[in-house]
């Protein structure tokens, strides 16, 4: 296999903006996108006011014409400049110039059915404000060939169980506005293998909801440590009402956006009561519990056999959703990243300087058991300072 060739590792930054809009990550890896070292250098910044505008004023477009796509190039320019800001400060840290950066860029909107998939931010003018090649468009490959563009995060999730040395039917989840889940059950000690047993998909719910949730109620941005969906109550039978839906029960590849979200959750009720007439704090409490649950619930429907459960991602820092976790997977082993002495804040950014060099070198980043692509696919577009 392709995989076997020696290589060498070079130094990457990394680039992700979720679907939350929380903030831009950035971390170095020295990766020949087979093997992957960590560096401290890795940062989160926020966008700025103008930036974080324009993407909200998108999304609340998409929502009312979902064919209402900004034409113009402001919004992609923003973004440009935040992530090259972002590139910058690793820079200046780490005192290393990058071989490349992989950049995901921010997505608007995700419809894999249809083929499309909108990550905006201009990779052209990041390699002209940092002088460094970029590895862009990640999706559009594999979606090009049956694929759901989504998740891409399965490849290097098998790194990192890798290192944990963990055997058996393993579940990684990383919690971001989405959640998404990578199940491999490992051959140890075959560890390189990018074998038949490596599947994901996206579970459904991650902060998105509760974020805006909050964001409608008050204007923040997010229930910090998830205190006022501690102070609630779950509605179980909305919660059981939404789960009934087709896509939770769909196995297999699969994967959302903001839009696919809405959709699951719009026209939800239970007995005349939906999610926006119960009071804030039950609206979190019941949010936060139907992430738990759609999470166990897809692990469980995948591979009843998984045993341990590592979250990453910015939900493994909700203690309250953490415990509703816990509460609706009483059999199962469930950490964080940290447990195993990794940082879950940027193991998405670490993922698309992985990405960059398993681009960069031709292997394949999505497969038919990780997106439903017809044959495993690499991915990327550099450009070029």
């Amino acid at each position: 296999m392709a995989e076997k060739i020696p290589i060498i590792g070079l130094p990457i930054i990394g680039l992700m903006a979720g679907t939350s809009v929380d903030g831009i990550d950035a971390a170095m890896l020295i990766t020949d996108g087979i093997t992957a070292k960590k560096t401290p250098h890795a940062i989160t910044i926020p966008y700025a006011d103008e930036t974080r505008a324009a993407i909200f004023a998108q999304f609340n477009n998409m929502k009312k014409d979902k064919t209402t796509i900004d034409k113009h190039d402001h919004l992609a320019q923003l973004i440009a400049r935040d992530h090259a800001a972002a590139c910058i400060k690793v820079i200046s840290i780490s005192g290393k110039t990058p071989h490349l950066i992989g950049f995901h860029g921010q997505t608007i909107f995700h419809d894999p059915d249809n083929g499309v998939s909108l990550q905006l931010g201009d990779p052209h003018s990041l390699a002209r404000r940092i002088g460094v090649p970029v590895v862009h468009s990640f999706r559009q490959k594999d979606m090009a060939n049956g694929g759901q563009g989504a998740p891409l995060a399965p490849i290097y999730h098998q790194v990192l169980i890798n290192k944990m040395r963990l055997d058996g039917a393993v579940a990684v989840v990383n919690i971001g506005g989405i959640s998404n889940v990578t199940l491999w059950a490992t051959l140890w000690p075959n560890l390189w293998s990018d074998n038949d047993n490596l599947s994901g998909f996206d579970t459904g719910p991650g902060n998105a909801l509760m974020d805006d949730a909050m964001h409608a109620h008050d204007g923040s941005s997010v229930d910090i440590d998830g205190k006022m969906a501690a102070a609630g109550t779950p509605h179980h039978q909305l919660i059981d009402t939404i789960l009934m839906q087709d896509y939770f029960k769909r196995i297999g590849a699969k994967s959302l956006d903001r839009m696919g979200l809405y959709g699951l959750i719009s026209d939800a009720e239970y007995q005349g009561q939906r999610l926006d007439d119960l009071p804030i704090k039950d609206r979190l409490a019941t949010l936060t519990m139907l992430t738990a649950r759609s999470i166990i619930d897809g692990i469980r429907l995948n591979n009843n056999a998984v045993r341990h459960i590592i979250i990453c991602g910015g939900g493994s820092l909700n203690p309250t959703l953490m415990r509703m976790i816990v509460s609706v997977a009483p059999h199962i082993t469930i950490t964080t990243m940290e447990d195993h002495g990794l940082d879950s804040r940027f193991i998405e950014a670490e993922l698309m300087a992985f990405l960059a060099a398993r681009s960069h070198y031709g292997l394949p980043i999505t497969f038919p058991n990780t997106t439903g692509v017809s044959s495993p696919q690499s991915g990327g577009i550099t450009a070029y300072p």
